[in-house]
């Protein structure tokens, strides 16, 4: 009897433990994070919009996904590599900096089966990263008075610049001209450029080469060096570490992002780019083109049976009884009207004519065993219904992952204007977001950001720099 009481009193335990966590009940494909849940459950469906969510996110040739892998603590790679294997995977990094975390390409079809692998904590899809570039490319020379410095004996020589983009030489037919025709019209040093790994696979547009045509320009006696960052936000941090190492680039420079690198912490890119810069590099990136669409505040709750009755009493329009019962927040969070007045929803305005990307964070470190809550954005219509990412009428993709298990303090929003939909001239739809809360966490400060599209919130103007733009030991710069 006493052995029974022992163990029915470490289940209650172990049930009040996982209530205030919010990990309670976690379905069997918690592990799924970053979009992968949704992509998988897209390709079990035969979703035709499968195609278009693959489109968001890194894949190669075959259509597989690029993942990040999360170790469970004590596990090394060597010890499950051989599991990952037979399901298809085909490791691309295991990180230096955290080698709890590896990437690689995987079948869609092995998802589940390899967050089922003992010693695999998460997996999780990687998005397309982002690019910062303008129509117009260049009168840098002239308007930076590079040709007077040229002209008195600066001219770079001696300088080792590296350049981190999507592709240098891998374009293939889109492009009208390649690396060796660039060297040989001098718009590239005679003696080449140190490539220390491009993206081959045609998906690049040589925008790493343009970049590298302008330092050419400005400093011609440069030694230049490239490597890829569209291998996953891993593969970023470890070629940036290589410039420096392999390279030994004086000066780092990129104009690529990763729309889930932490706001509130220095993610893995942002600490490759300190260690960089400890070791003598000046390192330059994109401050971005996100402007004003960013809103950030302190999560204010009221309670979800609060927020119901502010629907009832006509001061809200959304149907919150429609979200599922397994991603159903404890509470909500209270933006205020001007009047002090509560309001439980923001007006998202998604003009076109691509998706808007929104990245959600709150302030708990990533991979660190360290996020303790649990929040979700949820997403309405103009008329109040919401919309379940996983219906084949929402034209969009967003993210509802457990946090505790992705450690990831992040939901991800990809959110295009309605088919059809026309308001004043142009594609637009109003969207309406709810933030709430899942479980008990700590986390108070919240913030989104529409990464580099024309979303406009109803309330924004929060800063919009973050990422490694924004490490101590790198600098980000403005387009001019």
């Amino acid at each position: 009897m006493r052995n029974g009481t022992r163990i029915a009193s470490v289940i209650c335990v172990a049930l009040l433990a996982c209530f205030a966590t919010g990990a309670a009940w976690a379905s069997p494909d918690a592990a799924l994070t970053g979009g992968l849940k949704e992509l998988v459950a897209s390709w079990e469906r035969g979703d035709p919009r499968l195609a278009s969510h693959l489109a968001m996110h890194v894949t190669d040739s075959k259509g597989s996904p690029l993942v990040m892998l999360r170790l469970a603590p004590g596990t090394r790679l060597e010890h499950v590599l051989p599991q990952l294997n037979a399901q298809g995977f085909r490791l691309t990094t295991h990180s230096t900096i955290n080698p709890s975390l590896v990437e690689g390409y995987l079948p869609l079809s092995a998802a589940r089966s390899v967050a089922a692998i003992s010693g695999i904590q998460a997996v999780r899809a990687t998005q397309l990263p982002i690019k910062h570039a303008g129509a117009v490319q260049s009168q840098a020379v002239a308007l930076q008075k590079a040709d007077i410095a040229q002209a008195n004996g600066f001219d770079g020589s001696g300088i080792r610049v590296g350049a981190l983009s999507d592709s240098y030489d891998g374009c293939g037919a889109k492009c009208s001209t390649s690396a060796a025709d660039d060297v040989a019209s001098g718009d590239l040093p005679a003696g080449g450029v140190t490539v220390l790994q491009d993206l081959l696979d045609g998906t690049g547009t040589d925008e790493g080469r343009a970049m590298l045509q302008l330092v050419h320009d400005i400093a011609p006696g440069a030694q230049l060096g490239f490597a890829t960052a569209y291998g996953g936000m891993l593969g970023f941090a470890e070629n940036i570490l290589a410039l420096r190492s392999q390279f030994h680039a004086d000066v780092i420079v990129d104009d690529v992002y990763y729309s889930d690198e932490p706001m509130y912490s220095d993610g893995i890119i942002a600490q490759a780019v300190d260690l960089v810069s400890h070791a003598g590099t000046a390192y330059y990136s994109s401050a971005g083109n996100n402007g004003l669409e960013a809103w950030e505040g302190v999560y204010s709750p009221l309670s979800f049976a609060r927020a119901q009755d502010l629907v009832a009493d006509g001061r809200a329009n959304v149907h919150l009884e429609q979200i599922p019962a397994a991603i159903r927040p404890r509470s909500v969070h209270n933006f205020r009207n001007p009047d002090g007045s509560p309001s439980i929803t923001q007006r998202f305005t998604s003009d076109g004519p691509g998706a808007n990307i929104v990245s959600f964070q709150w302030d708990e470190p990533f991979f660190l065993g360290l996020v303790k809550t649990d929040y979700n954005m949820y997403v309405f219509d103009a008329a109040g219904n919401w919309m379940d990412p996983n219906s084949a009428s929402f034209p969009g993709f967003y993210t509802t992952d457990n946090n505790i298990v992705s450690d990831e303090a992040a939901e991800l929003l990809f959110l295009p204007p309605f088919p059809g939909e026309i308001h004043g001239g142009a594609n637009q739809s109003d969207y309406q977001f709810v933030i709430g809360k899942f479980n008990d966490g700590p986390a108070r400060h919240i913030k989104y950001i529409t990464l580099n599209g024309l979303g406009v919130s109803q309330r924004q103007s929060a800063p919009s720099v973050f990422g490694h733009a924004a490490a101590s030991g790198g600098q980000a710069v403005a387009a001019t």
